[in-house]
């Protein structure tokens, strides 16, 4: 695992996700947050279609991408604020 900046750079494939690259609280009840986001895999939901137990893993992988969007245009946000 390298370093990007300050922040480690975690593997797409085999280290676990934080949404936006920001880091997991294993300790929510000491934490200062204002906000969290869970992800629910939930497959009762559907019929015939199962894999919406995937959704949540997939939503937090694919937002790894979004952290970089700083980098490619000049936004006047940052999205993990």
């Amino acid at each position: 695992m390298s370093t990007l900046g300050h922040q480690y750079d975690n593997s797409l494939v085999s280290n676990a996700f934080g949404f936006l690259r920001l880091p997991m609280n294993f300790q929510p009840y000491d934490s200062d947050a204002d906000w969290v986001i869970t992800g629910v895999p939930f497959d009762m939901a559907t019929s015939g279609r199962a894999g919406g137990r995937h959704g949540p893993a997939a939503i937090r992988q694919v937002s790894t991408n979004l952290a970089w969007e700083h980098n490619r245009f000049p936004w006047n946000f940052d999205m993990r604020e």
